[in-house]
Parts: C-alpha cells; sequence; structure tokens
C-alpha cells in the first residue's frame, strides 16, 4: 500500500510541478476548476446525493468557484485579496467552530443541505486559495502545498507507529489522536 502512494505521489507531483509552472492564469485558474468539480462530485457522496445530483452539485459548484475566480480578477492572473476574505472567514469559522461542534455532536444523517452548504464552505475558498497563492508566484503555492504534505505525511508515520486512541472512528477510522 505504502508503495502505491509512493508511486502515485511522484506521477501526481511531476503532473502538478508541469502545470504549476508552465500554464498561464487562466490555465491555471481551469486546471483547478477541474479539481474543485471533481472534489465536489465526491462531496456530494457524502450527502447521498445520486448521480444526477453529484453532477448538477458539481458543475454548480465549479460555476460558483469560476465566477468568484473571474470576479475578483484570479481567473486573469490578479490577486484579489480584499474580494476574498469574506470567504477565508468563513472557512476560518467553520473550521474553527462548525467542524469541531459536528464531530462532538456526530448526527448520523445530517440534512443533504447543511452537508451540501459545508462542501462549499470547505471547497470555494479552497480553490480560490490554490488561484490566488498560484498568482503570488507558483513557488509560495508550492512551499504552502508542501507544508501540507510534510505534516499529512508525518502525521500517517507518526499515527501508524504510536497511534491508539482513535480520533473520530465515524468520520475516518484510520485516523488516531496520536497521528493528530
Amino acid at each position: 500500500m505504502l508503495r502505491d502512494r509512493v508511486v502515485t505521489a511522484i506521477v501526481l507531483v511531476a503532473a502538478l510541478l508541469a502545470a504549476l509552472f508552465w500554464l498561464p492564469p487562466l490555465g491555471w485558474t481551469a486546471l483547478a476548476a477541474a479539481v474543485l468539480a471533481a472534489a465536489a462530485w465526491e462531496w456530494a457522496g457524502f450527502a447521498r446525493a445520486g448521480p444526477g445530483g453529484r453532477i448538477l452539485y458539481a458543475v454548480a459548484t465549479a460555476g460558483a468557484g469560476l465566477a468568484a475566480a473571474f470576479g475578483s480578477g484570479l481567473a486573469t492572473g490578479g490577486i484579489g485579496v480584499l474580494a476574498l476574505a469574506p470567504a477565508y472567514f468563513v472557512a476560518l469559522a467553520f473550521w474553527v467552530i462548525g467542524a469541531p461542534l459536528w464531530l462532538v455532536r456526530r448526527p448520523a444523517h445530517p440534512p443533504a443541505a447543511l452537508v451540501l452548504g459545508a462542501g462549499w464552505v470547505v471547497l470555494l475558498p479552497t480553490f480560490l486559495a490554490l488561484v490566488q497563492l498560484r498568482n503570488l508566484g507558483p513557488g509560495t503555492l508550492l512551499a504552502f502545498m508542501a507544508t501540507v504534505w510534510i505534516a499529512d505525511i508525518a502525521a500517517y508515520f507518526f499515527g501508524r507507529k504510536l497511534g491508539r486512541r482513535k480520533l473520530a472512528p465515524n468520520v475516518s477510522p484510520g485516523k488516531t489522536w496520536e497521528g493528530f
């Protein structure tokens, strides 16, 4: 399993680096929107949406992301700092307050609208940040992504080696407090 992860990571990093350094801002925005649509498709599955609902959510999410990217000037290479502050603030509030409350309450079947709304709060700011950081410079985005990758890899190995207490078994059975 680890070997498969390493091979997949190498292939994806090579593709990412090529796109990161060679695509123009509009091309990077389009690529990020495609990733956003794929992520939205997966997120709609959390809401138990059928194939049609998943497609609709993916298209609507990518459309909203592109509208925000063009509206803030990101799609054409701008940095749109002030225009994006509200989206980032809402995402921050969700991660600091909303997500912990969600984990504490552990709703068995939360309303689909709530799950889909949370998806927008998580996915859209992430998409905008990917475009915005890339516009600041490919190295800037790469540094942020490398920090996340290193933390994720360290948590994986630390959790595998020392993990005993489950963090959120209903959400992700393999995650442990020690890995966190």
